[in-house]
């Protein structure tokens, strides 16, 4: 059975940059995916320019969206807008989690993709993790777990299910459209009426 000082579940961002800082601080750090990376988010990004302090990593252009997205305007349900310049890094999930998976590994955390967690055993200093990493049951031993594995996280929910509903909370849409139209490609629109 292998054994870290941390596990962290969930390759997002969340993950990937604790598996970072973790794994620089001198913890022997695991990153475990449930997915095959790169993979398909149905969500993209969009963070201030500070954003890159918090990553304590320059974003390379090759993992932004072409489009660079510098103001703002929001459409109310009365008719109104108000718009501002406002530079943002705008990024879609699947290459910008995938390079982060990538700074972590090159910052010294081993990463694990296609690799599940089923479940897991609190012992008295440690913590068990049962996975199948690509269709092998495997287990690893930890002094701490992370969990980062989104909105239905098998760690937390299972350690305080009082703190999670068994149906959906909401989810987000974004759109994008190409074509023609009256629209600034630099602009993002915020439309605050749904119908």
């Amino acid at each position: 059975m292998d054994e870290y000082d941390l596990i962290v579940v969930g390759g997002g961002i969340a993950g990937s940059v604790a598996a970072k800082y973790a794994s620089m601080g001198g913890l022997r750090t695991l990153l475990i995916e449930k997915y095959k990376t790169p993979r398909g988010k149905p969500c993209s990004g969009i963070q201030f320019p500070y954003f890159e302090r918090i990553l304590g990593e320059k974003i390379p252009q090759s993992r932004l969206c072409k489009v660079e997205l510098n103001k703002v305007k929001m459409i109310l349900p009365d008719g109104k807008s108000y718009g501002s310049s406002f530079k943002m890094l705008n990024f879609m999930r699947k290459p910008f989690d995938d390079w982060l998976n990538q700074v972590a590994q090159q910052n010294g955390a081993t990463f694990l993709d296609e690799c599940d967690l089923r479940d897991f055993e609190q012992e008295d200093d440690h913590v068990i993790l049962h996975t199948v990493h690509k269709g092998e049951s495997r287990q690893f031993k930890s002094r701490y777990v992370f969990d980062a594995s989104g909105l239905r996280p098998k760690l937390r929910s299972k350690l305080r299910p009082e703190d999670f509903r068994q149906r959906s909370m909401g989810a987000t849409l974004n759109y994008y459209i190409d074509g023609d139209g009256d629209l600034d490609p630099n602009t993002l629109y915020q439309f605050w009426n749904l119908d």
